[in-house]
């Protein structure tokens, strides 16, 4: 399993750089941070809870693993939504954006890391 978190990290990480252009490209100088930070917790978040639950935890529990992924990924959002982007005074949309489409594209990449494909008998 630890090959696999390595990989799901690895691709977050790529996830995550591919987003923040994406948003760096639209944001304009005013929304760059807001871009980065959304996008660099985003990952954190997301290779962090993999990691720790996938690899460490529940190794054998996939369906475990997606779920506790998917609340976390709600609380987070909640978090900065709440606290982060009020505290640091970052603008919400650019924030939040990035953050979400991180939190998409790597959970549409967790299963494919979660579950590996069986080797079929013939």
């Amino acid at each position: 399993m630890r090959e696999r978190g390595q990989g799901f990290v690895r691709a977050s990480a790529v996830a995550a750089c591919a987003v923040c252009a994406g948003g760096l490209l639209v944001a304009g100088p005013g929304g760059w941070a807001a871009v980065a930070f959304g996008a660099a917790v985003g990952f954190a978040v997301q290779a962090g809870a993999f990691w720790l639950l996938a690899v460490n935890l529940f190794p054998a529990q996939p369906l475990l693993v997606y779920g506790l992924g998917m609340a976390g990924r709600m609380l987070a959002a909640a978090a900065v939504a709440f606290l982060a982007v009020p505290g640091l005074g970052l603008p919400a949309a650019p924030v939040l954006f990035s953050l979400v489409s991180v939190f998409f594209v790597t959970a549409l990449l967790e299963p494919v890391y979660l579950f590996p494909a069986s080797s079929s008998k013939s």
